[in-house]
Order: C-alpha cells, then structure tokens, then sequence
C-alpha cells in the first residue's frame, strides 16, 4: 500500500465517523487534504486520534477545517491520479 493510499484511508475512514459530510478531492503524503464541504474547496487536516479541539472528532479520528482554498496545487495531489489505476500493462 502506497503512502497516499494509506492517507486516502484514513481520511476516508474519519469522514466516515466524524459524519462530516466531505467529499475528498485531493491529498498530500502528510495529514492534510482538500475536499468539498458546503459547496466550497476547503483546506483540512486529518489525525488518527480523537482530538476535541479539531472541527469535527470521533474515537476514529478527527478533521479540522483549515478554511477555503482557492485551487488544487502542489503538495496537493489529486485522489483519482494516486489511488487506485496504477498499474499499467505493458505489451
């Protein structure tokens, strides 16, 4: 498993628990990653634990909002380019 595909599962894993209604768009090979939350591009951060003082926070891990983004950039990566797809045939 690659570093964004243990990242992609773990945040999808605290999106899930945390019931925080975000759609993962891109992410970093650190904690952070952007999503769409209420219609908007927003910046977040993910951690395996439960911290209360993020946004959102359950026993699988918390999110915190980081706020509005304007576009997706380096470190960024977007989720459909790093998992899943990337294994080529060669003939």
């Amino acid at each position: 498993m690659t570093q964004y595909e243990q990242k992609h599962t773990l945040i999808q894993k605290a999106i899930q628990n945390c019931q925080a209604g975000i759609e993962l768009v891109a992410l970093t090979e650190d904690n952070r990653f952007a999503g769409m939350h209420d219609g908007r591009l927003k910046s977040f951060v993910v951690s395996p634990f439960c911290n209360k003082a993020y946004t959102w926070s359950s026993s699988a891990g918390s999110i915190l909002d980081r706020g509005s983004l304007e576009n997706i950039s380096e470190p960024f990566q977007f989720v459909d380019d790093v998992i899943g797809g990337q294994l080529e045939l060669n003939f």
